[in-house]
């Protein structure tokens, strides 16, 4: 039931029956449930105790005014730049001096000193004397450096 269709039914049970004294107990439940991404659960409980004695008069005036201004801005910028060098020199300079001096010096030194003496007595008695001296002198001299 709307409210202008409860207020025009109070107010005709108004016309046709009067009371000297009584209670009204009107009892209003409203449940909103607006359901967006986000929840939103609205519950409203009005009760409403009216004492009538002889005219009932009921200004229910309800004015819901829910503003529900959702603004969502999600910008998501995604920008990946990978930039990889790779550079690789490799150099390589080898660079070998083998240097070999040989040097033989050889000097032979030969030196023969042949000293011979012979000396020959001849006597009647026949007597032979032979002397003989050799002297050999080597020298050999090796120098290798």
């Amino acid at each position: 039931m709307s409210i202008k269709s409860w207020a025009a039914f109070t107010s005709d049970l108004a016309d046709h029956f009067r009371f000297s004294s009584g209670e009204v107990n009107v009892n209003l439940n409203v449940v909103v449930n607006v359901n967006l991404n986000v929840n939103l659960n609205v519950n409203l409980n009005v009760n409403l105790n009216v004492d009538l004695n002889v005219n009932l008069n009921v200004d229910l005036n309800v004015e819901i005014n829910v503003d529900l201004n959702v603004e969502v801005n999600v910008k998501v910028n995604v920008e990946i730049n990978i930039e990889i060098n790779v550079e690789i020199n490799v150099e390589v300079n080898v660079k070998v001096n083998v240097e070999i001096n040989v040097k033989v010096n050889v000097e032979i030194n030969i030196k023969v000193n042949i000293k011979v003496n012979v000396e020959i007595n001849v006597k009647v008695n026949i007597e032979i004397n032979v002397e003989v001296n050799v002297e050999v002198n080597v020298d050999f001299n090796v120098k290798v450096n």
